[in-house]
């Protein structure tokens, strides 16, 4: 969308129609591998003229200064995105699918780890006030899980249709955190790691399992 100023504008103008109030843009050394940081730049022209409220998050390993590539080259998108007015909403980078492998390094595990749930977005799992929709249309209260997809079903029909307690991985996070996926048929041969980095990393690996 940032690299068509006219589809910027109608985009968020009709997403503002249609209720949207808030946009949150991403960019960091994560995301600018796959949107080019030109993108991100027609984007937050587009969002401060639409008259949203908008702010841009940053994913870090310690903090915007911290000593580390990552961080380092996130820095470095920031100093050039410098001119646009935007606020920055840093935060620690959440090792979730591939990242909790590819990034262990970062992140020393523990044997301790909690085992409370709650959904990244807003509102609780049983009702909820915040959901994420990716590229390819899933719609999701939490990372990598889906309760239906926007290409199949109005988004309005997947909310008003969706119930905890009839999606079996969600109710087992709600009730039991991720250890409660341990409890669902097929887990039981699963070998658990000698620590984890956080309980995303645990659910994702017996996600991945079952």
């Amino acid at each position: 969308m940032g690299n068509n100023p006219e589809r910027a504008r109608s985009s968020l103008k009709a997403l503002k129609d249609a209720g949207l109030s808030v946009l949150v843009i991403s960019v960091d050394a994560f995301h600018v591998e796959y949107v080019p940081i030109e993108s991100v730049r027609g984007a937050i022209i587009a969002a401060a003229n639409s008259g949203l409220f908008y702010c841009v998050t940053m994913d870090v390993i310690d903090f915007l200064d911290g000593d580390n590539p990552y961080d380092r080259q996130t820095r470095s998108i920031l100093e050039q995105l410098g001119d646009l007015p935007f606020a920055v909403i840093p935060s620690k980078l959440n090792l979730l699918g591939r990242a909790a492998d590819l990034l262990t390094d970062f992140f020393p595990a523990s044997e301790a780890m909690s085992n409370d749930c709650r959904p990244p977005y807003a509102g609780s799992f049983a009702a909820p006030s915040g959901i994420a929709i990716d590229p390819l249309g899933y719609v999701t209260l939490c990372h990598g899980i889906a309760i239906g997809n926007t290409k199949k079903t109005a988004i309005g029909e997947i909310l008003a249709n969706y119930r905890l307690e009839d999606h079996p991985i969600l109710n087992a996070v709600a009730t039991k955190g991720p250890l409660g996926l341990l409890e669902l048929a097929g887990s039981e041969n699963m070998r658990l790691r000698s620590g984890y980095i956080t309980s995303c990393q645990l659910c994702y690996d017996v996600r991945k399992h079952l």
